[in-house]
């Protein structure tokens, strides 16, 4: 369900694995063969970590602080709760909130993105766009005039106030790190 890298080295990967089957009358989301897995040595080999997640998982994300690599969130669909930080590189993970409004519809969204010069400033990608400056512990909703279904969002690591944002009535762009947002309407498109 999700891949990202460390930036300082990029033979050190985190991949998400996620089992989900839907039916025309029902979906199942998770098992206890999914999870979180990193490798040290580009993809040849990997490992499961387990130290401080749930056992029993649907979607999940996973991301890497760009300015911080040994912090690793895991943004989660589970009862035990919906973020998870580390900050030894994966090797150990602490609940950081079971605020399940971030993650919405888990086995739909379960996404984020780290802000590229501040390792708690979060951004949650749901029917709402959440935002926390306090590495997840509370967040609100952003861009609240925008359409919803948030799926899509490029933080520019050179000017991280600009962000552009897709959901599904298009695109949006902020010049002010997500406290005002400008709808992009003069492309024909929806669910960008």
């Amino acid at each position: 369900s999700d891949l990202d890298l460390d930036p300082a080295n990029p033979n050190v990967l985190y991949a998400a694995l996620w089992k989900f089957e839907r039916k025309p009358w029902t979906h199942v989301s998770g098992s206890r063969r999914g999870g979180v897995w990193r490798s040290a040595d580009g993809g040849r080999t990997w490992r499961k970590l387990t130290k401080g997640l749930p056992e029993l998982i649907g979607r999940i994300g996973v991301k890497v602080a760009p300015s911080n690599p040994k912090v690793v969130y895991v943004i989660c669909e589970s009862n035990e709760g919906t973020l998870y930080r580390s900050n030894d590189g994966g090797e150990s993970f602490s609940l950081v909130t079971k605020q399940r409004d971030i993650v919405n519809r888990g086995f739909y969204y379960a996404d984020m993105r780290v802000d590229p010069i501040d390792e708690n400033r979060l951004y949650f990608l749901a029917t709402d766009l959440f935002l926390s400056t306090d590495g997840g512990k509370t967040s609100k909703p952003t861009a609240a005039k925008i359409h919803s279904d948030h799926h899509a969002l490029w933080i520019d690591p050179l000017h991280p106030s600009r962000l552009w944002l897709g959901n599904d009535g298009g695109f949006a762009v902020s010049q002010d790190r997500g406290a005002n947002w400008a709808y992009v309407n003069n492309i024909p498109l929806a669910q960008f």
